[in-house]
């Protein structure tokens, strides 16, 4: 029996286009989507870099180990013409919570936390209020590793660079920019995806070390992994000012600023380069492998962080998990105020990709160029999808139109609006508007960037899932 495409690009280095990664990669990105029926087309990095406004970019490849090929396009300030270098910071935004996740388990193996044990054993600045849905079930680091403690809050705006922003236990406490960060689903019932959770594990962190996460993790856990191009300063020390890339606008305009800080550390507070992060993955890889015995985190401990909580989460303890076919895969994603990154990686073969942005744009971007890597490397991780068009009676298109306000969202509310066969998605903001095609009864795609949209229980409930995290309900 052949081995498939995947495992012999893994294992070999082997190339699927004749031509090398920077001639291939930037002339072959992918939309998301193709309608059946039509040609495919591929779309050039530096023109959409144009289109999209996205005005800083870097890729890095890793085979076998070891860095296969990098690139770095654009500025990292435009407004003093500044070139992005190997050294320029990026905000890797969520990305910093699998990188939270390994302090946590270097902290296990001090013997400091147990994964299992109820968190407020820990706290000690904080309580997290006991509630019906805790009587039995509680909130633990292991839960909270991987989105199934049934704490609140997805994510966090931050604060304009320069402005005050709230400390960390005002965060918990909902007296910041989101609301408070509490239990309402029984834990371990479910996954939902909860930066909120990732604020209490960065307290726990505090309480039992007695530092700040981000002295901890800046002279303890950094260092380690070889990252000495990053760190978790919230805000920026100035020392890292200099190298520090701006934020930007979907426009192009610089955020208020230059950036956001964010008091949530743990989930989105680490500033990085492409390079650093795939130090971190390739730790993940010799430990996991046994290339590399390691005395701050041992073997068991990151073989159990690449075991995926349940087979409906499938998610690792910090890393988002999947498989293809019996290999596996990490990967996670990171969005904050002008800054996009994602990575993928197989710790079984030291195969891996980090493609960070300076744009909210960037979000398409990453995903075009991911498509481009592995269709270049033959990964099978990021493919175009087929789709077909699907079409609505008059009655059923009345029901998806209207007017939907995001759950937890602070009343922030969108419209749905038929425009022929396609929807658009406004919030009266139109460089935030995005037109949508139905493919399924209850499923809208972009077919430009991939965002989704998807009815639950039915037309008739009036609730949908935005790229399977945010929930709205019909006003």
């Amino acid at each position: 029996m052949k081995r498939s495409l995947l495992i012999v690009g893994l294992l070999t280095g082997l190339i699927s286009s004749a031509q090398s990664p920077a001639e291939y990669i930037p002339h072959h990105l992918t939309p998301a989507y193709r309608e059946t029926g039509t040609e495919p087309i591929y779309l050039d990095l530096n023109e959409r870099m144009k289109d999209l406004n996205v005005q800083g970019l870097s890729i890095v490849t890793y085979v076998d180990g070891e860095l296969h090929w990098a690139m770095l396009e654009g500025f990292q300030n435009t407004e003093k013409s500044i070139p992005l270098s190997r050294e320029s910071l990026f905000q890797a935004a969520s990305i910093s919570k699998p990188l939270a996740g390994i302090a946590v388990l270097r902290l296990v193996q001090e013997g400091k936390l147990d994964l299992d044990v109820d968190v407020n054993e820990y706290l000690t600045s904080w309580t997290l209020p006991s509630s019906e849905y805790t009587e039995v079930e509680k909130v633990t680091l292991r839960r909270l590793l991987t989105h199934t403690a049934g704490v609140t809050v997805h994510g966090f705006p931050g604060y304009a660079n320069g402005t005050e922003m709230a400390s960390s236990i005002e965060v918990l406490n909902g007296e910041g920019n989101t609301p408070k960060i509490e239990v309402d689903t029984i834990p371990g019932s479910m996954w939902r995806y909860s930066g909120g959770g990732y604020v209490i594990i960065q307290t726990v962190i505090e309480d039992v070390t007695g530092m700040s996460f981000s002295a901890y993790m800046d002279g303890y856990i950094l260092p380690e992994l070889g990252m000495n191009n990053s760190t978790f300063s919230q805000p920026l020390k100035e020392v890292y000012e200099s190298r520090a890339s701006l934020a930007y606008h979907g426009n192009g305009m610089v955020y208020e600023g230059g950036w956001h800080n964010y008091p949530e550390v743990a989930p989105a507070g680490l500033w990085t380069t492409s390079e650093d992060l795939a130090k971190y993955i390739n730790f993940v890889h010799e430990v996991h492998t046994g290339k590399r015995e390691s005395e701050f985190l041992s073997k068991t401990l990151i073989d159990e962080m690449l075991t995926p909580m349940d087979e409906k989460s499938m998610w690792g303890l910090g890393p988002a998990l999947e498989y293809q076919g019996d290999t596996l895969r990490m990967q996670h994603g990171g969005k904050n105020a002008g800054f996009s990154n994602v990575f993928l990686a197989y710790p079984q073969y030291g195969a891996a990709a980090v493609v960070m942005t300076n744009s909210d744009n960037g979000r398409i971007l990453m995903r075009e160029v991911m498509r481009s890597i592995s269709a270049q490397y033959g990964w099978e991780a990021a493919e175009q999808e087929l789709v077909e068009r699907h079409s609505f009676s008059d009655e059923e298109k009345e029901m998806i139109a209207g007017s939907y306000e995001m759950e937890n969202g602070q009343g922030y509310a969108i419209e749905l609006i038929w425009e022929g066969e396609y929807i658009r998605i406004t919030d009266g903001q139109p460089a935030t508007d995005e037109l949508i095609l139905p493919v399924s009864e209850n499923r809208f795609i972009d077919m430009a960037d991939g965002d989704e949209l998807e009815f639950t229980n039915g037309l008739e409930a009036g609730t949908f899932t935005w790229n399977g995290y945010y929930v709205f309900h019909r006003k």
